[in-house]
């Protein structure tokens, strides 16, 4: 329960700041989109993505391990052998989660690929602006898009939607 309570603390504290205009200050039709990205240094934007990859490793680690409490897998042949029993349904989460593999150059960590595929994007296609980036990555995941013209191809096709609000 400390851990309920503390996201309890948190989420009042967000409604108290929001109530008070601090959060209001923001343009939200600016908030995520290619105008704001483009405003970004090459600093901010690496910033950005290596924030973007932390948060995202971190939540979907910390629901695949909450899904052995939460579900039973009923299908047993999906579970590769090795997994011990009672971790079945994490095991398939962690398999089915998405990875970000091009963040791993021959001297580490380097993310360029991922900032600039999204530069690409709003400087090719101004029109498409309005795409959140946090969509635009995880369309840049492994297996879905590697290139700013992938990700122009898939809101060609109204893959990519434009959020107004």
């Amino acid at each position: 329960m400390p851990g309920a309570m503390k996201s309890i603390r948190i989420a009042v504290a967000l409604l108290a700041l929001s109530s008070t205009g601090i959060f209001g200050q923001f343009d939200r039709a600016r908030i995520e989109r290619g105008g704001q990205w483009l405003s970004w240094d090459p600093k901010e934007r690496t910033a950005y993505i290596v924030g973007f990859l932390g948060g995202y490793y971190s939540g979907t680690s910390q629901l695949c391990e909450s899904a052995d409490e939460l579900f039973k897998v009923r299908d047993s042949n999906r579970v590769p052998p090795d997994v011990m029993p009672g971790f079945e349904a994490s095991a398939l989460c962690f398999q089915s989660r998405s990875d970000y593999s091009k963040r791993f150059a021959h001297n580490g960590l380097d993310v360029s690929p991922y900032v600039n595929a999204v530069t690409e994007f709003y400087t090719k296609h101004p029109d498409y602006e309005a795409v959140p980036f946090p969509k635009l990555m995880l369309l840049l995941a492994d297996g879905k898009c590697d290139t700013a013209e992938q990700l122009y191809q898939k809101a060609l096709k109204g893959e990519l939607q434009r959020v107004t609000k």
